[in-house]
């Protein structure tokens, strides 16, 4: 599914007391678990309470879901969850991380990755999710030795591990560089 396309939710579920099983119009279904959404913002304690957060409904016009007293999630918001803890996207939160530990303004963070700095912006910016296969094509092949730690000297696909969900990963490599690779699991 290509994680860019902007669909609206037909169909949502409360599954546990904080994940939801939505379905958008173009047939995927995916599970979200907002639980350290809930936890990180004080407005949305109301939804801890098991029936409050069973309450949930597919807004007016599809374009989210939303609780009585006015909270509501965006359909955009709920796709890039779901493909960060499915593993096919990477976390912004990682990338803005990588680029906060080697103090990276995106002008050098582009030079690093061999990328536009218009490209890294969004990245950045989380205008366009990020797909791990993407983020490890960079990470192994335009990671300029300039800016690569000194305890990742090659990335040897021997190394090579994949997680009980499929994602893969170099272990030694993105351990060093912070990649979660659990992210998903």
């Amino acid at each position: 599914m290509d994680s860019t396309a902007i669909s609206k939710i037909a169909r949502v579920q409360a599954l546990t007391p904080q994940t939801l099983q939505v379905t958008f119009d173009d047939g995927e279904v995916v599970r979200v678990d907002l639980s350290a959404v809930i936890a990180a913002h004080p407005a949305l304690a109301g939804l801890n309470h098991e029936a409050a957060f069973a309450q949930v409904q597919v807004s007016e016009l599809g374009w989210g879901v939303e609780w009585p007293g006015e909270i509501d999630v965006g359909a955009p918001q709920l796709r890039r969850w779901a493909d960060e803890q499915a593993g096919r996207v990477m976390p912004l939160t990682q990338f803005r991380d990588w680029m906060a530990r080697h103090d990276l303004t995106l002008d050098r963070a582009a030079e690093a990755l061999g990328l536009s700095r218009r490209m890294v912006a969004y990245d950045a910016s989380g205008e366009k999710p990020i797909p791990k296969t993407v983020w490890l094509d960079r990470f192994q092949k335009k990671w300029s030795p300039v800016f690569r730690p000194k305890a990742v000297s090659t990335l040897d696909p021997a190394r090579l591990a994949v997680t009980p969900h499929g994602s893969v990963y170099f272990e030694s490599a993105l351990a060093t560089e912070g990649f979660d690779a659990r992210a998903g699991a």
